[in-house]
């Protein structure tokens, strides 16, 4: 062994030896084998690992080993806690692999870029949009990820503003429009302390949404809150929002369906 290194902010060392490196734990059990001319963490239990010039993935949990093998040019990373994905890139193109050695998109890609479970891909000036392993070929453009928190607590849903041909609408994470390409401009927002009356529930998470220069309002899934009427809405609480038309505001509250300055 040429040298046995502390890794700064770890408990591991870098074992060095002929000129390659492996990894210890503090206690001496091997973590990855001294075969690699470089490598570093990435998260949780996937470490970046070279050789010969080409970049891999390594996994140190139970079933150690390579998971990304070393043949990549480069391979950036999406941080997915489970189901993880790589963006790798030979010869100058982008696709992306899983932990399981698979090449599920083809390395095809001039560029991807990744937001929240959704992948933006351009291939010769034509951008796409990866959603569960489903490639829509749509011409549009991520403009925003929207989470949102599922009623147990535990995880969320995703949402994905979008533009086509200068229309913005939402997908969800099936690459499903829930609201069509339609609108000027949509902007997300959410009500707190909403209450209920008479049975009727409107969703916390809302889109104001803009055509011809008047606004409305719909849910995630393009139900009507508002119609497209309006020359400007402000959100407040509890139900409420400040409607223009033209020059007078009133303010009305969305679970009673009235105004409250009668």
């Amino acid at each position: 062994m040429d040298s046995i290194i502390k890794m700064p902010d770890s408990d591991d060392y870098a074992l060095v030896k002929d000129g390659k490196r492996g990894v210890m734990t503090s206690g001496g059990r091997l973590l990855i084998p001294i075969q690699y001319d470089g490598l570093k963490v990435a998260y949780n239990w996937f470490w970046l690992v070279e050789k010969d010039a080409k970049k891999g993935i390594y996994q140190i949990t139970r079933q150690a080993g390579e998971v990304v093998p070393c043949v990549y040019d480069s391979i950036r990373l999406t941080y997915t806690m489970y189901d993880a994905s790589f963006i790798v890139q030979e010869n100058g193109k982008w696709g992306l692999c899983n932990d399981k050695k698979q090449v599920y998109l083809p390395i095809v890609y001039d560029k991807i870029e990744y937001a929240h479970s959704c992948y933006e891909l351009e291939k010769g000036g034509i951008t796409s949009c990866l959603f569960n392993e489903k490639v829509i070929v749509d011409s549009i453009q991520l403009k925003q990820a929207i989470r949102v928190p599922l009623p147990s607590g535990f995880g969320a849903d995703y949402y994905h503003l979008v533009l086509k041909k200068g229309r913005k609408g939402i997908l969800n994470d099936n690459g499903e429009i829930t609201v069509p390409y339609q609108y000027d401009d949509i902007q997300y927002c959410v009500i707190w302390q909403l209450p209920e009356r008479d049975n009727k529930t409107i969703p916390n998470h809302l889109l104001l949404v803009s055509k011809d220069g008047l606004w409305g309002m719909t849910d995630l899934n393009n139900r009507e809150i508002l119609p497209v009427k309006f020359t400007g809405i402000k959100v407040l609480d509890k139900g409420d929002v400040l409607l223009t038309d033209q020059e007078i505001t009133r303010c009305y509250n969305l679970v009673t369906e009235e105004y409250q300055d009668k």
